[in-house]
């Protein structure tokens, strides 16, 4: 006896058996699509989670898709006043602030912009010492600005 038969199936109650669907897998870039772009070095968008504030000399681990790769802040361009969404200059990142930063890595990484591909356009950054994700960034500069 099928299961669509038994009692409480679909066709015990007069229906067929229910479709199959078949799911693809979306498309990452389509045809006339921006290409993404190999880059050791490129501006970035973050929200800062670390305890202590942005040290250009801290050694950190950029994790972007499945790679991880040693990395340095190496220009904080401002940081981002969220009252009124306007970029400020600024010596330092401390908890929760939302900066605009230069990143560099010691390998290529095949990135997009954060509004064109979300995978590829995200990251966080790892502290080498502690372990702890201490940054997370978009590729690009938000929408908002």
């Amino acid at each position: 006896v099928d299961w669509a038969d038994r009692p409480g199936g679909p066709r015990a109650l007069g229906g067929r058996r229910p479709r199959r669907r078949h799911w693809r897998r979306p498309r990452r870039h389509a045809a006339g699509g921006p290409l993404p772009t190999v880059t050791r070095e490129f501006s970035a968008t973050v929200c800062w989670f670390g305890e202590r504030p942005l040290d250009p000399d801290q050694r950190l681990r950029l994790k972007h898709t499945t790679r991880v790769t040693p990395a340095r802040v190496t220009r904080l361009e401002g940081v981002v006043d969220i009252a009124t969404l306007t970029v400020t200059a600024a010596d330092q990142l401390t908890t929760n602030d939302i900066g605009l930063v230069t990143v560099t890595t010691a390998d290529d990484l095949v990135v997009d912009d954060y509004r064109d591909n979300r995978v590829t356009g995200s990251f966080v950054l790892i502290d080498d010492v502690t372990n702890a994700t201490i940054a997370a960034g978009m590729i690009g500069h938000a929408a908002f600005l």
